[in-house]
């Protein structure tokens, strides 16, 4: 019998459970599943497991395994191993030998079945992985967008009081100003307009810490817009004596008249 010298030297007694491998293979046990093969089949057999799946190399000393697949685990007692690779009969049909019809060299068609089977579920989950990989990088980039947004809100609704505060304001009058300031600012800057609606200015080489008016680059006093005398938003036509949304008048776009949308 072909068993690998490493194995087992020529001339000394085989490995009890290894012996009862090979007999059950040459006499068959269909109680257990194993197939009854020839002499030459269960050598066919102890070869095509042991040189097929890497044995020879995976029971070494210095072995380092490349992953962490099942084929590429150490094997740590090489007749044990070899014992059940070698009754092992993945397929239903006792007349397989490793996907091969015996007797005919023709593709099993129960293994091709089941192949087809094993790769659409595999691409079915890799697909649902993908989709949910998808989902939690959307969910995560949403509460990034929520939570600059919040910071964002509280930083100018900060600045604004303090602004109004230093030009004489108090009170209710102080209140009704960053009430009606942070309104627009709110109007402009909706959580839903996404990371777009809160670009950095590019100021000062990139240094202002505010934020850029929507549709353009700098915030408003980059831009040297003037500010509005009723809510101190800077606006973005000079000459008028207050913005378009403290006058009353009527806008066609969100950026026309009452210019940012960003801290001011």
């Amino acid at each position: 019998m072909a068993v690998p010298a490493s194995v087992a030297e020529p001339g000394t007694q085989l490995y009890v459970g290894l012996r009862r491998a090979i007999n059950d293979l040459l006499t068959g046990n269909q109680s257990a599943g194993i197939p009854r093969r020839t002499p030459e089949q269960v050598i066919s057999r102890i070869n095509r497991r042991w040189y097929g799946q890497n044995a020879e190399e995976r029971s070494s000393r210095d072995y380092v395994p490349a992953d962490d697949s099942v084929g590429a685990q150490p094997i740590k007692n090489r007749s044990s191993w070899l014992a059940a690779a070698i009754i092992a009969q993945d397929c239903q049909d006792l007349s397989c030998e490793d996907g091969e019809l015996l007797g005919t060299s023709q593709p099993c068609p129960s293994c091709q079945e089941r192949r087809a089977q094993e790769r659409a579920t595999g691409q079915a989950a890799l697909a649902l992985q993908r989709r949910l990989d998808a989902e939690d990088k959307a969910r995560t980039a949403a509460r990034t967008v929520s939570e600059e947004w919040e910071t964002a809100h509280a930083k100018q609704e900060q600045e604004i009081r303090t602004r109004l505060a230093d030009s004489g304001m108090w009170g209710e009058k102080l209140r009704h100003g960053v009430t009606q300031h942070m309104t627009k600012w709110r109007d402009y800057n909706s959580p839903s307009a996404g990371r777009s609606a809160l670009r950095n200015c590019t100021g000062d080489d990139g240094l202002c810490d505010r934020l850029a008016v929507i549709g353009e680059d700098q915030c408003g006093e980059h831009l040297e817009w003037e500010r509005c005398p009723q809510c101190a938003t800077r606006y973005r036509r000079p000459g008028h004596e207050a913005c378009d949304r403290c006058q009353g008048a009527e806008t066609t776009s969100g950026t026309e008249a009452c210019g940012e949308p960003a801290p001011f």
